[in-house]
């Protein structure tokens, strides 16, 4: 699994800083942060390698491990671990208990079939962007990410969007805190460049970004409203990168994106 922080976990893990209050339960977040020390493109993995993604003491780790098995949450084959399929009930029970996901699922599938592209839902957590829903349209592509796969905000359509409804010094702050790279030769990597792109989305209401997070990957989204007006996800489409005509994608796919993001708002209790 990757490694993205839990806020407050590195600070817990290795005893420094103060904690939040004096019911903060240490050795729960020391689970956590095993679970998340999971390496993400293997199945399984040893004590050593978990203890060493974790940052702990190899002793701490095995207790967490065992407890896991224990309950069902991982296995154990010798010196091997690995999680199990339990743990997906933990982020079921997430995404249902919001009515954002259960208000875009019916919708974004609808879309999905009417254009025959890959439509998602995504929210914005610190710097990247997470998919709460993603529908694959007829002409399956198998782009390898589904729901809460982790993308940088700054690189994608759906996190200039969601960062350009912030305000400007938030805004700036988080793109501060990204750690910017060269993607693909298309990525905007230069700050001025990018803050004036997601002030656009802002601006415009919709984000259009051609092939800088993965080559062969162009997406457009606009922003999905709350019943108060406030910006809280966003709505996108994938483009299979054959058939894409920038013109046709803001003089007919983006209609009925706005639209679809409208039926999300007006769906959200």
């Amino acid at each position: 699994m990757a490694m993205s922080s839990i806020a407050g976990d590195a600070e817990v893990t290795a005893g420094a800083g103060p904690r939040r209050n004096d019911q903060f339960v240490e050795a729960f977040a020391k689970g956590l942060q095993v679970i998340r020390a999971f390496p993400s493109q293997r199945q399984t993995a040893t004590l050593a390698e978990i203890a060493q993604n974790a940052e702990m003491p190899r002793a701490t780790v095995r207790r967490m491990l065992l407890t896991l098995v224990e309950l069902g949450y991982a296995t154990q084959d010798v010196d091997r671990f690995a999680l199990t399929p339990k743990l997906l009930d933990l982020g079921f029970v997430y995404l249902h208990s919001i009515p954002l996901y259960r208000s875009a699922q019916d919708v974004l599938e609808a879309l999905a079939r009417e254009l025959n592209e890959l439509c998602s839902l995504t929210i914005l957590d610190g710097t990247e962007t997470v998919y709460l829903v993603h529908v694959q349209g007829r002409d399956f592509l198998g782009r390898g990410m589904g729901v809460g796969a982790r993308l940088p905000a700054y690189a994608t359509s759906f996190g200039r969007v969601l960062l350009g409804a912030l305000d400007q010094q938030e805004r700036e702050q988080r793109l501060d805190s990204s750690p910017i790279s060269k993607l693909t030769p298309n990525t905007l990597t230069d700050r001025a460049a990018l803050a004036k792109a997601i002030e656009a989305a802002g601006r415009d209401g919709y984000s259009l970004v051609v092939e800088e997070l993965v080559a062969g990957v162009i997406g457009m989204s606009v922003p999905v409203r709350d019943r108060r007006g406030k910006v809280v996800a966003a709505a996108g489409i994938s483009f299979n990168p054959v058939r894409f005509k920038k013109r046709d994608a803001i003089e007919h796919y983006l209609p009925h994106l706005r639209r679809a993001a409208d039926q999300i708002t007006l769906s959200l209790p």
